[in-house]
């Protein structure tokens, strides 16, 4: 796939891509670029885009297109902040009937969790929908 100049090599924080023609986006490679949020199942690209190989980039919270390949040196964590201050990182499962998004909080985000922990407010008690 052809490297993505545009978006390549960037900081993106938390810019989204959702002005951008899906086209310009949909099978190409892009690296080392970096978006992350505070919050889970952000949509950064815009719909229909797909095919999109990610090298070395950050991904943190952000909803991938269709059919993206992710190298070993990307992240793309679902992670909420908890009550106790620590990022916890999020199992996301979607039901197959209604695509309701679950989010289910597992381990602290590059630490080790004190148990009992308390839960991530958002984590526990809300649901996302795609």
């Amino acid at each position: 796939m052809a490297l993505n100049k545009d978006l390549s090599f960037r900081s993106v924080g938390t810019s989204t891509l959702l002005h951008l023609k899906p086209e310009s986006i949909s099978g190409t490679t892009i690296r080392g670029s970096g978006w992350s949020f505070e919050q889970p199942l952000q949509q950064v690209f815009p719909a229909g885009t797909k095919d999109v190989t990610f090298e070395s980039c950050r991904l943190d919270n952000v909803v991938l297109p269709p059919g993206s390949v992710l190298d070993e040196n990307c992240s793309n964590y679902q992670y909420q902040v908890g009550e106790d201050g620590k990022d916890w990182v999020c199992e996301v499962a979607t039901d197959a009937k209604t695509a309701k998004v679950t989010l289910t909080p597992k381990a602290v985000l590059g630490g080790v969790a004190a148990l009992p922990y308390k839960r991530p407010l958002a984590c526990a008690a809300e649901e996302a929908v795609r």
